[in-house]
C-alpha cells in the first residue's frame, strides 16, 4: 500500500494505475467543492506521503481543509480479474464523523426498537 501511495505522486502513474484498473480516485462532492484541487500535484505528493492506519484509513489536512482518506479493495460482482482495485475514497472529514453519528444514531434507534416509517 505504501508503493501505491508513493507513486500517486506522479500524474503519469496516477494515470497509468487508473487506466490499468489497478486504483480508483473519488472525491465525495462536497471534498471536491471545498478543495478545489487547482494544485493536483501538490495535493498528490501530500497524499503519497501519508501513512495508513489498521484500518487502512488516515485524517489529514489540506489548504486547511480536515480530509479523511479511506483505501479499500473494491471487486465487481462477477468481476474475472483476480486482483481488486484499490479504491481511495477521499472524504471531507466533517461529512465522514456526520455519517458516522447518523449510523450510530440509527443503531440507537434500531436498539430502543423506535420504528421508522418512510411513508
Amino acid at each position: 500500500m505504501i508503493k501505491l501511495l508513493k507513486m500517486l505522486a506522479s500524474k503519469q502513474q496516477r494515470d497509468l494505475l487508473i487506466e490499468f484498473d489497478v486504483i480508483c480516485l473519488s472525491f465525495s462532492r462536497r471534498a471536491t467543492e471545498a478543495l478545489r484541487l487547482s494544485d493536483e500535484t501538490e495535493f498528490f505528493g501530500v497524499v503519497s506521503k501519508l501513512t495508513l492506519s489498521d484500518e487502512n484509513a488516515v485524517v489529514f489536512a489540506f489548504n486547511d481543509v480536515d480530509v479523511r482518506l479511506n483505501v479499500f479493495n473494491f471487486t465487481e460482482p462477477g468481476s474475472t480479474n483476480s486482483d481488486p482495485v484499490k479504491f481511495f475514497s477521499f472524504r471531507l472529514l466533517e461529512e465522514w464523523l456526520e455519517q458516522v453519528e447518523s449510523e450510530k444514531q440509527m443503531t440507537d434507534w434500531l436498539e430502543d426498537g423506535v420504528i421508522i416509517l418512510d411513508i
